[in-house]
């Protein structure tokens, strides 16, 4: 029995002792497949390509992102091809009024003055320089010419150029041409009206126009003169009383 037991612990022995070899000699020959491998993957590195150096950018200009500030900014003052409206021109100065009307100078002791009137039928003036006169002021005046100052500018006058002795239209002339030439109004047309708006006694009162003679009966009312008893021959007034009163 020792025997049998001693045989088979010797086999057990010689099993393990042969597996422990075989894998020594599997590891040693993958760790020679392994170097072997890795020798002959080792690849040559190409050599690296000259240095070449990049091309400096161009200076920036103005002109070169003009575009881009016309489309991009919202702004439209930004666009210089934005038409400029045109001037509007200058109106013309108001033309100066008429000059007044001269009518004579005279001097008293005060000096000399100058009798003027704004127009040839309103009330004259006795002007001395740098009185007003209308729109004008009197700046100076002598034998000849008078000088005359509006809105800043001055107009030298001849007194014959603007006399006023005989001219114009007389005052009251014109508007008595006016009535003279106005048509003549038409004549009012008397019509059948009857009584009027009711009084306080019940008497109803006249209508103007009214064409209805005295004693006309309308609506029972009759038409009646009555007149003052203090002054008989004056004219009368008109009411329409009731019939029977």
């Amino acid at each position: 029995m020792n025997r049998k037991l001693i045989s088979l612990d010797v086999l057990l022995l010689a099993v393990v002792v042969f597996a422990g070899v075989r894998l020594h000699e599997e590891w040693v020959a993958g760790k020679a497949r392994r170097e072997a491998l890795s020798r002959s993957s080792l690849v040559k590195p190409a050599p690296a390509p000259p240095f070449q150096k990049s091309p400096e950018p161009p200076a920036v200009m103005a002109t070169s992102y003009a575009k881009i500030a016309q489309e991009l900014l919202l702004d439209p003052s930004r666009n210089p091809d934005i038409p400029i409206p045109p001037k509007p021109e200058p109106q013309p100065p108001p033309p100066p009024p008429p000059p007044p009307v001269f009518h004579g100078m005279m001097n008293i002791g005060a000096g000399p003055q100058i009798i003027m009137s704004e127009k040839a039928n309103t009330a004259r003036q006795w002007l001395s320089p740098g009185d007003k006169i209308g729109e004008y002021k009197l700046v100076s005046f002598n034998s000849e010419a008078v000088e005359l100052e509006w809105n800043g500018q001055r107009f030298i006058k001849q007194l014959s150029e603007i006399s006023g002795h005989g001219a114009g239209p007389q005052p009251g002339g014109e508007q008595a041409g006016n009535q003279a030439s106005a048509p003549a109004p038409a004549p009012v047309q008397q019509v059948s009206l009857g009584p009027g708006a009711p009084g306080a006694n019940g008497d109803r009162g006249c209508q103007n126009n009214d064409s209805d003679p005295f004693g006309t009966v309308k609506d029972g009312y009759i038409k009646t003169e009555v007149r003052n008893p203090l002054f008989p021959n004056s004219g009368g007034g008109c009411v329409w009383k009731p019939v029977g009163h």
